[in-house]
C-alpha cells in the first residue's frame, strides 16, 4: 500500500520517477528487421497497491457502489493498463468485502 510514509519518503529522496518505466516496441518486418520509424514507447506506472480509505460516517454505500460499477477500463491499449486492477468496497466493521469488480 502506498501510505503517506512511502509518498513522504518517494518525494523527499526524489524518488518520484522511479515509479515509472518505459515500455518500447518496435514493428518487425517479414525479413525479421525492424522497420523504419516504427519505434513506440509507453510510459507505465510500476506495479503497486493503492488504497483509500472513504469514511462514510453511516451514509448510504449506494452511491459509492454505482460508481464504482461505471468503472470499464483502467490504462490504455489492448491489455487495458499493461496489468490488472480490482476495485473493493469492504467494510472495515465487519471486515468483509461489500463489492468486487476485476478490471
Amino acid at each position: 500500500m502506498l501510505t503517506q510514509e512511502y509518498i513522504d519518503k518517494i518525494m523527499k529522496f526524489g524518488l518520484q520517477n522511479e515509479l515509472y518505466i518505459n515500455l518500447k516496441s518496435t514493428k518487425i518486418s517479414e525479413y525479421g528487421t525492424a522497420e523504419g520509424k516504427s519505434l513506440r514507447a509507453t510510459e507505465v506506472v510500476v506495479p503497486m497497491v493503492i488504497e483509500r480509505e472513504i469514511d462514510l460516517n453511516g451514509l448510504d454505500p449506494e452511491p459509492i457502489v454505482r460508481a464504482m460499477g461505471m468503472i470499464k477500463e483502467l490504462g490504455l491499449k489492448r491489455n487495458r493498463g499493461l496489468g490488472r486492477c480490482k476495485v473493493s468496497l469492504i467494510d472495515d466493521e465487519e471486515k468483509e468485502i461489500k463489492w468486487q469488480r476485476n478490471i
